[in-house]
C-alpha cells in the first residue's frame, strides 16, 4: 500500500523587524515568514510578492505557511507509484527540451 510522503514542518525562528517579532522559517524553497500585527496574523511565502492575511493568531499564519511548503514539496514528488526508479528517459513525451526544463521556458537573460 503506497501513501503519501510526511513533509517535514518548518523550523522556526524568532527575529526582530522593525520592532515586530516575526518567526522566519528558512528552507529550500526560500524564507517563509510570519508574524501578528494589529490583531492580525500575517504570512509571506517564497515568491510573494506581498503579506497575506492568515487569522489572527501566529499559529494560524505559521499553519498557512506549513500548508504552502507542504504543498510545493508535494507537487514535485511523482506519487502514482510504479515501483522502480525514474525512468532514465524522463523526457518520454517525445519533446526536443531537456528533462526538468518547462514548456515556453526561455532564458534568464535579458532579451530572452
Amino acid at each position: 500500500m503506497r501513501t503519501t510522503p510526511r513533509v517535514k514542518p518548518l523550523y522556526w525562528l524568532v527575529h526582530v523587524y522593525r520592532g515586530t517579532e516575526t518567526s522566519v522559517a528558512e528552507t529550500v524553497l526560500g524564507r517563509y515568514a510570519a508574524w501578528v500585527a494589529e490583531g492580525r496574523a500575517y504570512v509571506i511565502v517564497p515568491g510573494a510578492l506581498a503579506r497575506g492575511e492568515a487569522g489572527t493568531v501566529l499559529e494560524e499564519a505559521k499553519a498557512a505557511a506549513q500548508a504552502d511548503f507542504t504543498a510545493r514539496i508535494l507537487s514535485a514528488l511523482d506519487i502514482r507509484g510504479g515501483g522502480g526508479p525514474a525512468s532514465a528517459d524522463a523526457n518520454e513525451g517525445g519533446d526536443d527540451r531537456e528533462p526538468g526544463v518547462a514548456a515556453g521556458a526561455g532564458s534568464l537573460s535579458e532579451g530572452g
